[in-house]
């Protein structure tokens, strides 16, 4: 389960379609934080680009600070990385934590499991 208390820098939805419109290259990855209601796994996105690191987080800011989005894994975190992701397949583990495969990954592993 990933630390809850890591700071990172705050990445918004728009700043995401920003990532999108000017092609700047950008990963995300998620981390299981714990279980929301009726044992349903959730999950921080945490995007990098070149020079970035950063938590989705709400667009608006309380007077307490940013708050970091929580995505339950289904339907929100899969919504989300079909419209803001970065075209990687998501693997979900046993532990919960998910894996990001690039197509490229996948083609090979698909190929081994292929009999000639």
């Amino acid at each position: 389960m990933a630390d809850n208390k890591r700071q990172y820098t705050v990445v918004t939805i728009d700043m995401v379609r920003g990532f999108l419109e000017d092609k700047i290259p950008f990963t995300c990855r998620y981390e299981f934080i714990g279980f929301a209601s009726h044992d349903r796994p959730k999950y921080h996105c945490i995007y990098t680009s070149p020079d970035y690191v950063g938590a989705l987080c709400k667009s608006r800011i309380s007077r307490t600070g940013a708050v970091p989005r929580e995505l339950v894994l289904w339907p929100g975190l899969i919504n989300h990385h079909q419209e803001f992701g970065d075209g990687r397949f998501l693997c979900l583990k046993p532990d919960f934590s998910i894996e990001s495969v690039s197509p490229k990954q996948l083609e090979t592993v698909l190929a081994m499991d292929t009999p000639p």
